[in-house]
This record gives structure tokens, sequence and C-alpha cells, in this order.
């Protein structure tokens, strides 16, 4: 998905934009720093985002919510999935938004479909930009040097993200009515693409050996003896 954030004025020079990053921790808004859309351009992006002393020049965090729970975590999971928004997603933005005092107030958003149901639930408008869509790859980058938290590393985050996968993918296998025939089919399948690698390999070996010794092909067609 081409990422969006709002536009509604033809000038960006004075506004506010806030990037709302999604994590398997939890939701994160971040703030950029005096944008200016003009100036700000794609390759200074790419640049400012190799190292974080720069790109935390350019981006700062504006808060930060973590997830209640595993299930918290899922439910959220789920719904995003579906391009919706939670209790919890809606409750972190009014607080934080609210808490803006500045008029001209622009979200970024990853997820197009979301970044729709965002601006008719809190009335903000939308615009696509290569540049922004960079500063969101740097969020993700250095997300856990924005947090500034000893307790919760990079390998924590990690850690957070493979859990939570793990739990989504049974969590959509249970959902799945065929769920019951999927185990056989990718046995199944794997068992082929197996058999497929197997004869592959044997194959390549046949054919570098027999530079060595070209008639023990014909001699011996058993691959397993062969090998």
């Amino acid at each position: 998905n081409k990422l969006i954030f709002l536009q509604s004025h033809p000038s960006f020079k004075k506004m506010t934009l806030f990037f709302l990053y999604e994590t398997a921790a939890g939701y994160g808004l971040f703030e950029k720093l005096e944008f200016d859309e003009t100036s700000t351009t794609l390759k200074q992006v790419q640049k400012s985002i190799e190292s974080f002393e720069t790109f935390g020049k350019m981006v700062k965090i504006k808060s930060f919510i973590p997830f209640a729970g595993a299930e918290r975590a899922l439910a959220n999971m789920r719904a995003l999935a579906e391009s919706e928004i939670t209790e919890e997603l809606s409750t972190f933005l009014e607080t934080v938004l609210n808490k803006t005092k500045k008029s001209k107030v622009y979200l970024a958003c990853i997820d197009k479909n979301l970044a729709t149901q965002i601006t008719e639930k809190f009335s903000i408008p939308i615009k696509v930009s290569d540049a922004i869509f960079e500063m969101f790859r740097g969020i993700r980058l250095h997300f856990t040097k924005f947090l500034k938290n000893k307790s919760f590393q990079e390998n924590d985050l990690i850690k957070a993200s493979l859990g939570l996968g793990h739990s989504y993918s049974r969590n959509k296998v249970t959902d799945d009515v065929g769920r019951n025939d999927k185990h056989i089919i990718q046995t199944i399948s794997l068992l082929e693409q197996l058999d497929k690698n197997l004869n592959q390999f044997s194959m390549r070996i046949k054919e570098w050996y027999s530079w060595h010794f070209p008639e023990l092909v014909k001699n011996v067609s058993d691959n397993k003896i062969f090998v």
C-alpha cells in the first residue's frame, strides 16, 4: 500500500505532521520537526535515516502506548489487518490530538484503508508522498532508540513481533473453515517439493562427478547409491 498523509491546504510550511506507527508492542505517534514538503526531498530523507543522530533531528516521538497484554495485541493486529480502528487506537489518537493546540494537524499512516477510516472519524485529510514513506522506514529502523527505554531493546521488539506473528497465524488457521485439510495439503506439497529438490541435487552431483568418472552414470541409476 502506498503511504497516505493529510492535505487540505496548498501550503505545508507551517503544518504539524504526525506519523502513526503500529508495532507488536503498541502504538507510537511521531512528530516531524518543522516539516516543509517543498524542501524535504526523497534523497535527503534517505540519507538522514542512515544514522539516528541525523534522523532524530527530523522526527521526535510524541507519544507511545503499549498493549495491555498478548491478547490485546492480537486483537489490535486482527483489527488492523481489516483496516479497522480499535478502541485503544481511537482513545490514543483522541488523547494525543486533543492536547495539540496547533490548528493545522496532519497525520501520516502506511495503510491507506486505515487512513481513510481515521479521516472519516477524526476529519483529518490525506496526501501521498514518497519522502514520508521513507520517514516511516527510518522510524521502523530506529524505533527502540526513540523510546530510550533500556528495558526494551531491539531484541525485545523482535521477540514481541515473532510471538504476535505466531499467535496471529494460529488464530487465522483456527478461523479457516478448511483448516482440517490445510495441514494435509501443506504436508503433501512439502513432500513433493522435497522430492523435486532431491532429484535436482542428484542431477547436479551426477553432472559434476561425470567429469571425473563419466561411466558411473550408466552403471548406477539409483540416486542414493550413486551419492
